[in-house]
């Protein structure tokens, strides 16, 4: 475990910062003494949307976000290297259809930080609803954050005047703020969901109404890893 007493009294000459957004192997600067790792794994993809008929409305769930870690780590608990692996955004569901999990990213078996899971689709009708997907979990962390879950699809069609829709927002990873759903009120609409905002983000839900095209959600955004390297 490294403590704060462990690090005080050690002089630092430099400060380097590695960052990983691909699959890689993270080997230390010469004189690295300590780093703090920091990891996102990837958003989850938000729902499709089936074709809406006419009078039939639909909104997909939005993708939920990374986990997130930081570690705080020894030049001996590095060792040589460690194998980086970076979790792949998930892609939005096509129509009617899930969208996939985002990745799992890790360094070595130190940490490892699960993506966010899939925003449910929807098929069209009257009135309709779509769950959004958990966030990612994580762990091997001095701090250990779950990833914010995504937006539920929330959609009504009573009369001509009363139409509404709004696809699921996507989750927040501890690097991303939400991503906004796509939204209509008393029109005839197929909007694509939205991709997720920055690392470990979540996509959003597609949206149809009213005799709209099918809308595929938005893809999650991949995870990184950045490391802080104390040098002396």
């Amino acid at each position: 475990m490294v403590t704060n007493n462990s690090i005080n009294n050690i002089q630092f000459s430099s400060i380097n910062i590695q960052t990983f957004t691909t699959n890689g192997t993270y080997t230390p600067t010469s004189g690295m003494r300590y780093c703090i790792i920091e990891a996102i794994g990837g958003g989850g993809g938000g729902g499709g949307c089936g074709a809406a008929g006419v009078l039939t409305v639909g909104a997909g769930g939005g993708g939920g976000g990374g986990g997130y870690s930081r570690l705080v780590a020894s030049a001996s608990t590095i060792g040589v290297s460690q194998s980086i692996t970076i979790g792949a955004g998930g892609a939005g569901g096509v129509g009617s259809a899930n969208g996939s999990p985002g990745g799992t990213t890790s360094v070595g078996a130190l940490i490892s930080c699960v993506g966010g899971a899939i925003g449910e689709p929807e098929t069209a009708a009257l009135i309709t609803t779509a769950g959004g997907g958990a966030g990612g979990s994580s762990s091997g962390g001095d701090v250990n954050i779950t990833g914010g879950a995504g937006g539920s699809g929330f959609a009504t069609y009573l009369t001509t005047l009363t139409l509404a829709a709004s696809s699921g927002f996507g989750g927040a990873s501890y690097f991303s703020g939400t991503r906004e759903g796509r939204t209509t009120q008393n029109s005839a609409a197929s909007q694509v969901g939205n991709t997720g905002r920055s690392y470990g983000g979540g996509g959003t839900g597609g949206l149809s109404t009213d005799g709209g095209a099918a809308a595929n959600g938005g893809d999650g955004a991949a995870g990184i890893v950045v490391i802080t390297e104390y040098i002396s």
